[in-house]
């Protein structure tokens, strides 16, 4: 009964981000319409791609922590991540409650594929700030590196360089991190009472979250080369991003260098991830054009690149992790 519930609130979830979507989806379909099938079907294969090696990174990290997940099993899963991570206001949990509810009912481990998460992220960002250098010093050369660029690179850095730090501390110092971890959640639930919500953080948030760093760092500690694995997997997902933007740039006829297609990337998928909605919706639509442009792009072409690579590596996956739910 409560999954039905759950479902039923996420089909209204669903039809609302649809609805309130509706003018981009339908510019989408025009765009597309548009553009060279033969190199708008080579940036949809590569997407293909993409999802597969980005399950492939998901067995790879729970592999570390000893969950066994089949390929097949991790491809819907990872499409359905999109849209829950997308339609829910969770913050991401919504998506991780996915794995590790997939986990639990094959009889694996929960906390155990919820280090497994924490593994994927650190590979998948961790790989990301190699493209993202790079993006920042083209930028640079080019004379193009605004302040509000500078600042959420610097907030994807310092994300991730606390996730790494947390983790070392839960292999040295795991006593100190479980004591760090109680003072943000007293922090979090001091705040949280004085908009009327004292519980922001439940209970046994530090002490579940401490286990998960604990476990997933002395993972990586017995195994290091698998954290070269896991990198070197998340590194190759982003290139065959970065090949899916080159196709729809050919798609539709429009001149861009190398260094402009990676800047493009490494500035689309950083407003993807720090951003204030879920996955960048509507913030990506209206920074990358600006960041086209400011790259010698004519606003035509900044707004046809943005639209046509957000709905095939975003909207279209969104779409489909919506009727992959079920399973």
């Amino acid at each position: 009964m409560l999954r039905r519930l759950l479902f039923l609130g996420l089909v209204v979830a669903f039809v609302w981000v649809v609805h309130s979507r509706f003018d981009e989806i339908r510019d989408l379909t025009a765009t597309l319409l548009a553009g060279r099938w033969p190199w708008i079907l080579s940036a949809i294969l590569l997407q293909i791609v993409y999802w597969v090696s980005y399950a492939l990174l998901f067995r790879a990290s729970f592999a570390v922590v000893g969950v066994h997940s089949p390929l097949r099993s991790l491809i819907p899963l990872v499409l359905a991540s999109v849209f829950v991570n997308s339609a829910t206001p969770s913050g991401g949990t919504g998506g991780i409650a996915l794995f590790v509810d997939d986990a639990r009912r094959r009889g694996q481990s929960a906390a155990r594929a919820a280090a497994g998460m924490l593994l994927v992220n650190i590979a998948d960002f961790g790989s990301f700030l190699v493209v993202l250098t790079v993006g920042l010093v083209i930028l640079l050369l080019l004379h193009d590196l605004v302040v509000y660029e500078i600042v959420t690179a610097f907030l994807m850095y310092t994300y991730v360089g606390v996730m790494v730090a947390v983790l070392l501390l839960g292999l040295w110092r795991p006593d100190r991190l479980r004591r760090l971890l109680k003072r943000v959640q007293q922090g979090v639930n001091r705040v949280g009472a004085w908009l009327r919500y004292p519980t922001i953080l439940d209970e046994n948030w530090s002490d579940n979250n401490s286990r998960e760093f604990e476990a997933a760092a002395n993972q990586i500690a017995a195994h290091p080369d698998r954290l070269l694995e896991m990198s070197g997997i998340g590194l190759i997902a982003h290139v065959i991003n970065i090949c899916t933007l080159y196709s729809i740039f050919l798609a539709f006829n429009i001149k861009g260098s190398l260094g402009i297609i990676i800047a493009g990337y490494a500035m689309t998928r950083l407003f993807w991830i720090i951003s204030p909605t879920p996955n960048g919706i509507g913030i990506v639509e209206a920074l990358m054009p600006v960041v086209y442009t400011s790259l010698g792009l004519e606003t035509a072409g900044a707004t046809i690149i943005t639209v046509a690579y957000r709905g095939i590596s975003f909207w279209f996956p969104f779409v489909l992790g919506f009727f992959l739910l079920r399973r």
